[in-house]
């Protein structure tokens, strides 16, 4: 697999080079800029399969558009699928409908943060797990007509709305939504949610717990803007057998006397709780 380099003293200076230079299957690794670690670039991947992602997650590589243009700072088309970890994104104009458009049905999102900057919606996609979308319009729609999987996304601070799906077609697992026009999550089918958490009566799935409060839900820093979940957070559902969970779901979960799943995403996630002992351990299943 070909590996491409992005950043000071490597092969290329800007993500659009190398992504127009990735074979089909390559990789691109954006590492850190001159300034501030900010790529500000309209990053476009059409008709190939690539895999992009931030070199080292805690250097917090951006991607801020095109100097607030019209354009998302990542759009993907045409055919093959982008596999994307580690960033974040933000500073689209006004006049750009999404922050980050992932058109291709097989595109996953991971481990990124997207801020609308109080304008723009800030997903469109269909996959993804352990993402933070703030501060927009709209949180996710679906880029397709097919199904929607998210398992461990945070949504939250939407004018319009949280995360949506495609009809009863819409999975979400363990998400948290919270300040989304009392609309945290939309078009999902009852029998595919589970383990979401909320702030309003629309949450899905036989166990999700909605009616949280800002200071049950825990937010680091909420007023600060700081939106990880603290292990404090009461955004986590009781009694979940570890069986019950299917093997592809992506959920993480804690092996106990008290077995959770943790709703929103975490990074990193939640230091283990005093009652964590013995022959008890983090189980991470994929």
């Amino acid at each position: 697999m070909a590996l491409l380099e992005v950043g000071v003293n490597y092969q290329y200076s800007t993500i659009q080079n190398a992504v127009n230079s990735a074979p089909d299957g390559g990789c691109v690794r954006v590492n850190p800029a001159v300034a501030g670690n900010i790529y500000n670039e309209a990053v476009t991947v059409n008709n190939k399969r690539v895999r992009l992602f931030g070199g080292v997650p805690s250097q917090g590589i951006l991607i801020a558009g095109a100097g607030g243009g019209a354009a998302p700072a990542l759009v993907v088309t045409g055919t093959g699928a982008v596999n994307l970890e580690n960033f974040s994104f933000s500073n689209v104009g006004s006049a750009a409908t999404y922050v980050v458009e992932l058109n291709v049905a097989e595109d996953w999102i991971t481990h990124c943060i997207i801020d609308g900057g109080g304008t723009a919606r800030c997903l469109q996609s269909q996959f993804g797990d352990h993402c933070l979308l703030q501060n927009g319009v709209r949180g996710n729609d679906p880029s397709c007509p097919g199904q929607v999987l998210f398992t461990h996304f945070t949504c939250v601070n939407m004018s319009a709305q949280g995360i949506a799906g495609n009809g009863v077609t819409g999975t979400y697992q363990a998400c948290l939504t919270y300040n989304c026009n009392n609309l945290g999550f939309l078009n999902a089918g009852f029998q595919y949610c589970a383990w979401n958490a909320g702030d309003d009566v629309t949450v899905p799935g036989p166990d999700s717990l909605a009616g949280l409060s800002l200071a049950e839900i825990a937010f680091v820093n909420y007023a600060g803007g700081d939106f990880r979940l603290s292990i404090a957070s009461k955004a986590f559902s009781f009694g979940v057998d570890p069986m019950q969970v299917q093997m592809g779901e992506r959920l993480r979960l804690r092996s106990g006397p008290d077995n959770r799943i943790y709703a929103g995403c975490y990074d990193p996630f939640p230091a283990a709780p005093a009652w964590l002992t013995g022959s008890s351990q983090l189980r991470v299943m994929y």
